[in-house]
């Protein structure tokens, strides 16, 4: 569905980095945050001739020339080869990360970059996630099902799955010191060593694995031979994602992985097994139901 607004926060006024830019740059960038074909993974085609259509006085050389300042300054990341533009702090500043069933879409959305430097450019930003602000508390009516942290997480663990192989450049030194809140871009200067990026705080207590890499886990460590080959697992991973963003309880996908595994089939046919076996008649305690689902594993061959 085509995007009908932009989100803006106001706090960019007060980030110093975006106030020193010109009024051309300054303007571009709203205008790249308010259109209808951004996705949820903050990626726009390359469009300057189309663009400049829209602004009065503008020309395709003139908006190239302000997206440059952008990119200078880090707000955006273009490639040319691949006509793709990536405004680089989206993700975290319209507040996708904190949507779950969102973050399900933008992760659709980020497997259509195809430009080495935006893919390094975007597993960059999702380290700078705040995924400790999201509520760890299980969801559900009866607290069964995964915390909404749970789900992020498995989404951005599911998408360094599925990035991992491709083309990818690391991306170059950006700071993110904001004192005003505004989490926004900042410049390396020219000659000047890149800073690293502040750390996310971290919660006191270690964070445990998330719902589905608890799953994931417990499979790869029954699998005869090893671990599996990375593409495999990989698909395994969105399966049991997308099965725990619907909602479907953990102890009913764990017992459907394990009919899965018993009976060797493609990673396709996963959901398949898990509705089968939820909608099985005999059906024991939660209790028992994990202690067998575990054991299945363990005795699959």
């Amino acid at each position: 569905m085509a995007r009908s607004h932009g989100r803006i926060l106001s706090a960019i006024w007060t980030d110093t980095e975006f106030t020193a830019l010109p009024c051309g740059p300054q303007r571009l960038y709203l205008f790249l945050l308010s259109q209808s074909d951004l996705s949820h993974a903050g990626l726009l085609p390359l469009r300057a001739r189309r663009w400049a259509a829209k602004v009065g006085g503008a020309t395709a050389d003139s908006i190239e020339a302000d997206l440059d300042v952008l990119a200078g300054a880090r707000f955006v990341v273009i490639d040319r080869d691949t006509e793709e533009v990536l405004i680089r702090t989206f993700v975290r500043n319209d507040g996708v990360y904190k949507q779950p069933r969102v973050m399900q879409r933008m992760r659709e959305d980020a497997q259509q970059i195809e430009s080495p430097a935006l893919r390094g450019a975007f597993l960059a930003e999702l380290d700078r996630l705040p995924l400790d602000e999201l509520s760890d508390q299980p969801g559900g009516p009866r607290g069964d099902q995964p915390s909404v942290r749970e789900i992020v997480a498995g989404v951005v663990a599911t998408l360094r799955e599925d990035f991992r192989g491709g083309p990818v450049e690391a991306p170059a030194g950006v700071s993110d010191t904001p004192a005003d809140g505004y989490r926004g871009p900042s410049r390396v200067r020219a000659g000047a060593l890149p800073h690293p990026p502040t750390p996310i705080p971290q919660p006191p207590a270690p964070v445990p694995p998330t719902a589905a890499q608890a799953l994931v886990a417990e499979w790869i460590d029954h699998c005869p031979g090893g671990r599996p080959p990375g593409r495999v697992v990989g698909q395994v991973s969105r399966e049991i994602g997308l099965m725990l963003t619907e909602g479907l309880p953990v102890d009913d996908v764990r017992r459907g992985l394990a009919e899965w595994h018993r009976k060797g089939l493609h990673p396709s046919a996963l959901a398949s097994v898990v509705h089968e076996v939820r909608t099985a008649p005999a059906r024991g305690s939660t209790a028992d139901e994990r202690v067998a689902s575990v054991q299945a594993l363990k005795d699959a061959p």
